[in-house]
């Protein structure tokens, strides 16, 4: 079993009948983050991928631009510690995302992969998953009981593989509120597809920034409610 689970008795009742089970459950900590001496966050998410999630964090938020302008990140007895370059406090940066087409076949493909692939969820019925895909079938995948963490999480992988994260898409296994999407144009994610469906201010912001996002997705469908234009044209019709 996965360290970060633990198994717990419980009793389950049905039909008014006692009886006793086992179940795996998540294990949490908070892990306070301090960028260049002050305290700016604190997370409470799964144990995996702490720095990841540091560096996730950083880049969703507009606090760094690239991996090399963090100095140094080390875990402390306080929490994680990072120091970032002193030009960039209080900069917000933007980027601009991709305006690349997209293939519904792909799109199919990366949310069956992503039922195949949640096993943590189909244990403990409490995680969130993010998956990052790219072009030609690569992915990077990350889990956590925060769904913001999930996704920062994988956006800290990819940039520790340097990936181009304009070229990319997000599967997403919760629902898609403005500060999702916030991330997303922070972190220069073109889409997002996602198993629940986005609020009406997260269409609005992604309708301002160019992010196309889909929802309701299941194996064999979903729905489009922005960037509609971003399909190829052929498969529109």
């Amino acid at each position: 079993m996965e360290s970060y689970m633990r198994v717990v008795k419980i009793t389950n009742v049905s039909e008014g009948a006692f009886e006793s089970a086992e179940k795996q459950v998540l294990t949490e900590l908070r892990m306070p983050c301090y960028v260049n001496g002050e305290k700016e966050h604190e997370f409470t998410c799964t144990p995996e991928y702490q720095e990841e999630l540091i560096l996730g964090y950083l880049y969703t938020e507009g606090l760094i631009f690239a991996l090399e302008d963090v100095i140094e990140l080390q875990k402390t007895d306080l929490g994680m510690d990072v120091i970032i370059k002193d030009s960039l406090i209080g900069s917000n940066l933007t980027k601009e995302s991709s305006k690349d087409l997209f293939r519904t076949k792909n799109i199919l493909e990366s949310i069956d992969l992503f039922y195949q692939r949640s096993f943590r969820h189909a244990a403990t019925k409490a995680s969130h998953k993010a998956m990052l895909c790219l072009k030609g079938g690569t992915y990077y995948e990350a889990d956590d009981v925060s769904r913001r963490s999930a996704v920062e999480k994988v956006v800290g992988i990819a940039l520790k593989n340097h990936v181009d994260l304009s070229k990319t898409y997000l599967v997403f296994s919760g629902r898609v509120p403005a500060d999702v999407i916030e991330k997303l144009v922070k972190a220069q994610i073109p889409m997002i597809v996602a198993r629940s469906n986005p609020t009406y201010e997260a269409i609005q912001l992604a309708l301002e920034h160019g992010i196309v996002i889909c929802g309701n997705a299941k194996e064999d469908s979903f729905n489009i409610y922005t960037g509609n234009e971003r399909f190829y044209e052929n498969e529109r019709k």
